[in-house]
């Protein structure tokens, strides 16, 4: 099974284009297809928690876009809850983990993680274990590789990390490095992510043109990559929000963050659909992200979701500022 998740991907731009993304409308004529409530708020760290986990967010402790209550990022260890991929590891089913945001520091006991968004720039141990090296560096670009620059050097970076097709290509060496792992190292379950959507939406949501390509780059990956049973999901949409829910987000505490995604960013539904082997057509209706682990779970006849865990907060204060740093760079943060 392969649970495929694309941050960011808008219902209303994909479904209604589906002449222009032959592998989406394939899915979509062949499984079962629909929007999928994401997290209030709509945000990265908060969905994929749930997503994780299959607890809301006041059950998973993940309630912000990446402040803590002490002024801390949120990680992979504050998850007040167990993953799926936990529950399918002490069934004794593999999964292979990669790139999915959250998940700094990796560990899992049976398969291999590469952690995602919200990894410390610059960061040694975002594998594991520690063979998964040789395959890692694709997805440094992503999470790993905003450093100390000159200012012509950041300036040239910067340029860079705004060029969508940067991302593109980031996006298709991710993809190859996923298939190659696989090969090489097959695991029973496979997650993987792809953050590039989200990244070009934040900076070209309003250039039709190259948001058109950016989806016909994840139509080229999705049938690249596509398994035999296949899970495919994004974490939210994207587009103008407006509405009185979201005027509490903009009052929270760490609102210099959330301004960025609640003014012209993220929606709360994003896309899911579900092909393959044992598959019927259909339109899925009033599905919800924390739903998907469960799923999956109950697909392979394992008990979800898991007991609560300890949490600790782990990144260090140079972390801290590295992170802090990245997503000034990319745009998220003002």
């Amino acid at each position: 099974m392969r649970i495929i998740g694309f941050d960011g991907l808008e219902p209303t731009l994909l479904y209604p284009n589906l002449d222009r993304f032959p592998n989406f409308r394939a899915a979509v004529e062949r499984g079962l297809s629909g929007r999928l409530a994401t997290t209030q708020p709509p945000i990265t760290p908060v969905a994929i928690a749930t997503f994780a986990t299959g607890l809301s967010p006041q059950e998973h402790g993940i309630l912000s876009a990446f402040k803590t209550p002490t002024g801390g990022f949120v990680n992979y260890d504050m998850i007040r809850g167990r993953t799926f991929w936990d529950a399918l590891n002490r069934a004794g089913i593999s999964v292979s983990v990669i790139a999915v945001p959250l998940t700094y520091r990796p560990f899992i006991e049976k398969g291999y993680m590469i952690s995602g968004f919200l990894t410390p720039p610059g960061a040694l141990t975002y594998y594991y274990p520690g063979w998964v090296r040789a395959y890692a560096r694709p997805f440094g670009d992503f999470s790993h590789d905003l450093k100390h620059h000159t200012r012509e050097e950041h300036e040239a970076l910067l340029k860079r990390e705004l060029d969508p097709a940067y991302w593109w290509a980031a996006a298709r060496a991710q993809a190859e490095a996923m298939l190659r792992l696989q090969q090489e190292h097959p695991t029973d379950v496979q997650v993987w992510y792809f953050s590039f959507t989200d990244f070009i939406s934040h900076h070209c949501w309003h250039d039709r043109d190259v948001m058109l390509q950016t989806y016909a780059v994840v139509d080229e990956i999705l049938g690249r990559i596509q398994g035999d049973v296949n899970l495919v999901f994004s974490d939210h949409g994207f587009g103008d929000i407006l509405g009185p829910e979201c005027e509490h987000y903009r009052q929270a505490e760490d609102a210099v963050f959330l301004s960025q995604y609640l003014s012209d960013g993220h929606s709360d539904h994003g896309i899911f659909l579900a092909y393959g082997r044992g598959i019927a057509h259909g339109t899925l209706e009033d599905a919800t992200i924390g739903q998907i682990g469960a799923t999956v779970c109950h697909w392979l006849g394992v008990t979800f979701p898991g007991e609560p865990v300890d949490i600790a907060e782990l990144y260090t204060p140079a972390e801290q500022r590295a992170i802090e740093a990245q997503l000034t760079s990319l745009g998220y943060i003002a």
